[in-house]
């Protein structure tokens, strides 16, 4: 199966459509605790003086034991005023005395006093949690209250604000609210992110296209395709770098038109002064075969020309040397080895 390979837009708006549905479903989550939180807080403390108000008007404790008539009457009254709530009498150490009877019976015989001494401490403005005895495995709000006869501790009145058919009603309607307005931020988030970055791809493509349209111009033989600087583009960096090896390359291909151009020169230049000197050895020479018979009675005009003839020869071949020697120059590695020569010589030489 072949691979398909995919551009870095495609791959930039696969990885942000990634972080968009973790961060809405992160959203959600967080959305749905931080109202929970502050539901469950606003509650605790426009009640946290509920169990004051017991000990202080209708306290049933008598000694070690609970007058359970003023218990009843609690209950009923806490009914009456308020039926989302639940009182427990405890005696000092936790232990639940007495509590109203419903279809739900206490799992705990004790209660952890640790949050309750923490409310107390700090009268019930900090939002803390305590144990339900009737579902332990789920921490809940309450109001608690000291109940003394003189300096001595007679126990505790704990109140769980908001009774099991409460928290079952108040569970679904919060959490069909909740979920509705998590739906409509996930929603909102959803479409907002997603048209931002629609535009912000649309933006990176087509900054990739022109970049790519100008590497091509460039690769095509455009030697002075360059890019557009603009202040504060995300991609200058890059462009900038392109700028600059463009620059640097395109002077080296000048340098390189020039040398071409120069090359050429020599070239045609080393041909002209190389046809002289073999024209002229093979004029001499010419001469010297159409007219053997009368030279050859002339020995000293035989010799001069045959010597002219040498020289231009000798001539060609420096300079078919000299060509040689630009060679080397050229070469990679090169080390110019220096020698002495008569200047008069070379005067001669190129006459």
């Amino acid at each position: 199966m072949k691979k398909v390979k995919l551009s870095i837009t495609a791959n930039i708006g696969i990885l942000i459509c990634g972080i968009i549905l973790i961060l809405s479903a992160v959203t959600i989550v967080i959305t749905y605790i931080a109202t929970f939180t502050f539901h469950q807080a606003t509650t605790q403390l426009l009640n946290k003086d509920v169990a004051a108000h017991i000990a202080k008007f209708t306290s049933p404790f008598e000694g070690k034991h609970i007058d359970k008539k003023i218990a009843d009457s609690v209950f009923y009254n806490a009914m009456v005023l308020n039926p989302t709530v639940e009182v427990y009498f405890l005696d000092p150490a936790g232990t639940i005395m007495y509590y109203q009877k419903d279809n739900f019976v206490v799992k705990i015989p004790k209660i952890s006093i640790v949050p309750i001494h923490t409310f107390i401490a700090g009268n019930g403005e900090k939002y803390i949690e305590g144990e339900d005895p009737k579902q332990p495995d789920e921490k809940k709000i309450f109001s608690a209250a000291e109940v003394r006869k003189g300096v001595h501790l007679l126990g505790y009145i704990y109140v769980i604000l908001g009774s099991h058919e409460y928290r079952s009603v108040n569970s679904i309607l919060f959490g069909n609210h909740i979920s509705l307005l998590s739906f409509k931020i996930f929603v909102s988030v959803i479409i907002f992110s997603f048209l931002i970055s629609f535009l912000y791809i649309r933006r990176l493509h087509n900054k990739f296209t022109m970049i790519n349209n100008v590497v091509n111009r460039f690769e095509e033989g455009d030697i002075e395709a360059r890019f557009e600087i603009r202040e504060g583009d995300e991609l200058g960096p890059i462009t900038n770098a392109f700028n600059k090896v463009a620059n640097q390359l395109s002077g080296y291909i000048h340098k390189l038109r020039e040398v071409e151009t120069e090359r050429k020169n020599f070239i045609a230049n080393i041909s002209h002064d190389i046809k002289t000197p073999l024209a002229v050895a093979h004029g001499y020479a010419e001469t010297l075969v159409m007219n053997q018979n009368e030279y050859g009675k002339n020995k000293e005009e035989e010799k001069k020309y045959l010597l002219i003839i040498c020289k231009k020869i000798n001539q060609v071949g420096s300079l078919v040397s000299g060509l040689s020697e630009l060679l080397k120059i050229e070469a990679v590695g090169f080390v110019p080895n220096k020698e002495p020569f008569v200047f008069a010589e070379l005067l001669e030489e190129s006459a």
